[in-house]
């Protein structure tokens, strides 16, 4: 894995260490290795997730953020919403059934902060003191 430069975040630089960024980055590098023109970046919203003692974790988005806000208990069935600008920049999920599905598509577009409340059903989104 490298720090490579995500598109989908301004060119900022990420490293993941999972197989899908080592493929994904694979795939770049191959390219840009063997064309003349312009290299391009990694796009998209990363995302990893794992299993733990019976427990899905998921996250994804972009982990560099001004605020967070938990929603339900620490443990299973908690959602983290990390918040840049006014847009949803990241989620992190316990067991998080679909929702982190619908959130996924809110990640990176411009003012989605509030309609990541409505996705998870708390109406809009209130900023909570950055705690990650």
């Amino acid at each position: 894995m490298a720090h490579a430069p995500w598109a989908s975040i301004g060119s900022d630089l990420l490293r993941l260490a999972n197989w899908t960024s080592a493929a994904e980055q694979g795939g770049v590098a191959g390219h840009n290795a063997v064309t003349d023109g312009s290299p391009i970046t990694l796009t998209g919203i990363p995302s990893v997730w794992s299993n733990w003692y019976g427990h899905r974790l998921q996250f994804a988005g972009f982990p560099h953020c001004d605020e967070t806000l938990g929603l339900g208990n620490p443990g299973p069935g908690c959602i983290v919403l990390y918040r840049r600008d006014s847009t949803l920049g990241a989620v992190f999920a316990i067991d998080p059934g679909a929702v982190v599905l619908g959130l996924r598509e809110l990640i990176g577009v411009p003012g989605s902060w509030n309609d990541a409340g409505s996705c998870v059903g708390m109406g809009q989104a209130a900023s909570a003191p950055r705690t990650a």
